[in-house]
Formats: C-alpha cells, structure tokens, sequence
C-alpha cells in the first residue's frame, strides 16, 4: 500500500499524455514537470516519513519517464497520405508527416526512396524530399505515363530510424501529353511521350519566381501563343532596380547556407510549375544564372562539389516529376569548365528518373555551344542582337546562324534573342527574325524588358503582338517537324530581298518565306522560280503581320523538265506562301 499523499500523486502521473500539435515531440506539459519537482523536493525537505516514500517516488518518476519516452515513440509513427486516384501525366504524390523532428540536418541526414510498379512490369525508382525545418514532413511524387494499378514500397531512413510503408492507387486517362523527349524519328525535333510534337515558342521571363504577377504574367504568354517559359532557379539579375532576389537556399548571398532550403521559394516553383501546368505552357528552369561554380579542375580533386549536390538532388526530387519540362539548363551563359558542366549534367541525369533534357548555355555567339557532348541533348545558342541589317542581316547573320544549329543532329535552339538594350527596336525586323529562324528549322526565344527588369509590368514588347501567329501557323497548316530547310526548291527569284525555303515529302508540302530586309519595303511584281516535282499544286498566301490568308488562291502545274515562276501578290515587308500537292 503506497503512503499516504503519494497515491493521488501517481494517479497524476499515470494520466494520458495530450496530443501534441503536428510536428511537436511534446508529450507532457510543464505544469507536469513543475509537479514532480515538487514532490521531490517535498520527499527531500520535510519530515522524515519513512524510506518507503522516497523509493515510491522514485519509481513513480523514473516510470514517468519511461511512458513519457513511449508515448512519445508511439506518436513519432509516421503518418502517410496520397490519393487512391491521379490522372496519367499528373503528379501522385505521397506525403509523411508527424515524423520526430530532426537534431540535425534533415535535408541532408534524411533519405526517402519509392519503388513503383505499373501496368506492365514497369519499375520506377526515385527519391523523395524534406518539406519542413525540422524533419517532420516529407514528400515523393511520381508521374505515371500509362492508364492502370500501381503499387508503391517506400523506406524512409531518417535521424530516428527506418520507416517503411506500401500502398496502391490507380492512374486514370487524361487528356495531359506527357514529357518531352528527342524526337528518334526526327532528332532535330522534340516529341511528347503521346507522340505529338508541338511548336515551341520560347519567352524569357527571368524573374518569374520572384514576381507577384506571376499568374497573369503566364497567361498573357498562353494567350500569346507562347508555350515556354525560360527563367531561374536562382537569379538577382537587375536586383537594384526590381529588388527581387531568386534564392533557393537558406542564408544569404553573402553568408549563404548551400545544404539547406527556403522552403518559401520552393513553394512557390511549386505553385508556378503547377500553374504553368494547367495552362498548357512548358518551362526551361535555369540551374545557375548568377551564381558561378567556376571549380577549375576536376584533377586537382575540386570534384565531385559536395556543396551543390544535395541542390541538385532536390531539385530532381522535388521539380523532376513535372511532364512540362522542356530542358534543364545547368548555366546561363556560362561556357566555361566543360568538366564541371559535364559532372553536373551527369549527376542531374542519375538523378531524373524521367529523363529530363540537359542543356547548358554560353553568351552570344554564332554557333552552338559543346554540341558533340553527349549529355547535352540540345545545340544551344544565344544571340542578343540587333535589328540593324548592317550588323545582322536577316540571311548574312539569323538565316546562317539557325542554319548552323539545324545542321546539328540535334534540336536547334536559339535560346535567347536581342531585346532594347541590344540594339533589337524595330518591331517588324523583329518579326522577320523569328520567321527567319522558322525557316531555318531552329526553335527560338522571345526576350525583352518584360521578362526581365519590367516582368511586374506585364506588357507585351517590340513584335510580341504578331509572334503569336507563328506557332498556329506551322501546327495547324503544316506537319512541321517533317519539313527540312533547303537551297534547291528555289532556283532563283526577283523582286523581293530573299526568299527562304522549306520542304517536305510526306505530305508533299512546301513553304516559302519572302521578307525585304528594309522596314517598310514593298514588293510590287516579285517573281520565284521553283523546282517543283511533276505535279499539281494548291497555293496559299499567309499574312505574317496579321495572322491570316489571302483571299487569293491559284493553282502550279509543275512538270519535271522545267522551273515553274510563282508571282506572288503585292506585300510589305514579308509574305509566307504555302504550296500544298493536290496530285
């Protein structure tokens, strides 16, 4: 029988912990501590009652501890949640939470990886990530590319143990089009995993992490016929004059803490990713845009740079599932330590389990950069310039540039183009350039004010207004990615500056793009000799200022021996003219 006063005290002590809110380990209160000091110091200081006391109270607060540390451990399990449902090409994702938090570092100390398998024996491994400060959520998401039952193992290996956990859902069809791949029909193209391919449209937007308008800034582009974003992961560009600073990681530029995350910004890649998702536009994050890993040498033993792996390992964990990727780009014009680059690249492919593109950049040159590395899956080049023809003529410098991409056996990007600031003012050469780099069988980017230093704004630039009848042209007219620049369907032409070409097979179409070089310029009696394959053709006259096709239609017969002489109607500036084989 227990002394008197010790019995109301171990009932006390005995009675249910309160359940902690999420993400605490707290299991008793301090009113609960301030009691057990009491007694003992009342076992301690007042009259001798007898040995016995003493024992009991010892027991009832060493047992105490012991429930205390149970309950505790009881509510450490991990709790997981995900959906029974996703759609095919939508993100599933599979949260843990309540975990204990973490002494250390749980973006670093933690490790959680999934083993899916799907429809037909498919096995997908990949890694998750840490979603708090303290260890206590944690996140992994899959994109499922078929219809069908899935089953998912997951381990979860943590500063307080190993957690393991299974379950199923089910992936429904959608009308989503999956990730882009390279084209292995066509390798200087890009294809969705549906087998479409469309026209993409490039637009810098540098600063859209940091924006506040970000939504509508994405929606003008949608309604412009604008499909990519390119901006950065990580970017202060013009910070003086914006005040917005892109950083992913905790600290500081100047005092910065590279193994751990703002989980702010990261929210928000989420929140943009998603949104950019729903609204059909696809996104070229940049890896690094002002920070530099200048690491001279790998043989000096700088690599491999255990600073920047787990970014790249969140990165890939926490972005990598999103189907609406076109290319990672690890620098922002950058093209230097091709050893470093290609270290980096390889430690972002091991860990894309959807086998994002990688890419890099360098600054403006008129040729793309390390295109005979393997990992770089794109030939990129940048070409900030001007819409002065004496500088950059439309065939002396864009035509010849694209064509030197095209010829690549890769997909040809001109990933940025000249804005004010380079000179590039004249919204109708503009307009030419782009429809120029069309022709010559390269993808392309917008860049002006807008996306960078006046992105709060959302205004269109110079030319973006008639930018957007390029892409409905080449993907409701034409099989474009069929269709390959070429110097012999045109044997000669008058009237008109130049006259660029393009032709394919199968369907046995053809464009042709006649621009003059000088704004304003007028073509009153051009004249274009073609050598056309026996046959006969129906030719169309599209607008590229507005958009729309002539009213006047005419029919070419074309026979083997002989060049054919199209003369074309009066135009300013440029005409594109579609020749489509009727027989």
């Amino acid at each position: 029988m227990a002394p008197a006063g010790v019995v109301e005290t171990c009932l006390f002590l005995h009675r249910p912990a309160v359940q902690p809110a999420e993400g605490s380990d707290q299991t008793m209160e301090i009113s609960d501590l301030l009691l057990v000091r009491k007694l003992f110091l009342c076992s301690r200081s007042g009259p001798a009652r007898s040995r016995t006391l003493g024992r009991y109270l010892w027991v009832c607060t060493v047992g105490l501890i012991q429930i205390t540390a149970f309950v505790g451990l009881v509510q450490a399990e991990p709790r997981v949640v995900f959906p029974e449902f996703v759609d095919v090409y939508d993100l599933h994702e599979i949260t843990v939470r309540d975990l204990p938090p973490s002494p250390g570092n749980p973006f670093v100390d933690s490790d959680l990886r999934g083993h899916y398998e799907g429809p037909g024996g498919g096995i997908t491994e990949l890694r998750g990530f840490c979603d708090s400060r303290d260890g206590s959520l944690y996140r992994i998401r899959f994109t499922p590319r078929r219809a069908g039952d899935y089953e998912f193992h997951l381990i979860l290996d943590y500063p307080g143990g190993t957690f393991k956990t299974s379950g199923r859902f089910r992936a429904n069809s959608s009308f989503r089009r999956g990730f882009v791949n390279i084209d292995p029909e066509y390798p200087r193209r890009l294809k969705l995993d549906d087998g479409s391919r469309p026209y993409f449209v490039s637009k810098t937007a540098w600063l859209l992490m940091g924006s506040r308008r970000w939504r509508e800034f994405i929606d003008l582009a949608a309604e412009n016929n604008i499909n990519v974003l390119r901006f950065g992961l990580e970017v202060n560009y013009y910070y003086q004059r914006v005040g917005i600073d892109v950083w992913p990681w905790s600290g500081t530029r100047v005092n910065p803490d590279y193994s751990r995350f703002d989980l702010a910004t990261w929210r928000k890649f989420d929140d943009v990713f998603r949104y950019a998702m729903e609204r059909g536009v696809y996104l070229e994050p940049v890896i690094f845009t002002s920070v530099r890993r200048n690491l001279r040498s790998y043989k000096y033993g700088i690599l491999p740079d255990r600073e920047m792996e787990p970014y790249w390992r969140y990165l890939m964990s926490r972005l990598g599932a999103y189907p609406n990727i076109v290319f990672f780009q690890i620098f922002n014009e950058f093209g230097r330590n091709k050893l470093y680059q290609t270290y980096a690249a390889e430690y972002l492919e091991r860990m894309s389990p959807f086998n994002h593109l990688i890419t890099t950049s360098a600054g403006t040159t008129d040729r793309a950069i390390w295109p005979e590395l393997k990992w770089n899956k794109l030939a990129v080049n940048h070409s900030c310039t001007s819409s002065d023809p004496r500088r950059h003529g439309l065939k002396d410098y864009y035509y010849r540039v694209g064509r030197s991409l095209s010829q690549i056996n890769k997909p040809g990007w001109i990933d940025e183009s000249g804005r004010i600031r380079h000179g590039n003012v004249d919204p109708v050469y503009r307009r030419k350039e782009y429809w120029t780099w069309s022709m010559a069988d390269v993808y392309w980017n917008y860049h002006s004010e807008g996306g960078c230093e006046d992105i709060e704004k959302i205004e269109l630039g110079p030319a973006e207004d008639v930018v957007r009848y390029i892409r409905p042209f080449w993907e409701k007219y034409t099989e474009w990615w069929k269709m390959e620049a070429t110097d012999t369907l045109v044997e000669g032409y008058s009237g008109v500056d130049f006259v660029f070409a393009k032709i394919s097979r199968n369907p046995a179409k053809s464009v042709l793009y006649l621009v003059n070089e000088r704004s304003g310029a007028r073509s009153d009696h051009s004249r274009i000799r073609l050598n056309l394959p026996t046959g006969t053709y129906g030719v169309q006259y599209y607008e590229p200022s507005q958009g729309i096709f002539h009213d006047q239609r005419l029919r070419l017969i074309a026979r083997s021996t002989d060049a054919i002489t199209l003369e074309p109607p009066s135009f300013q500036d440029d005409l594109v003219v579609l020749l489509i084989r009727e027989s």
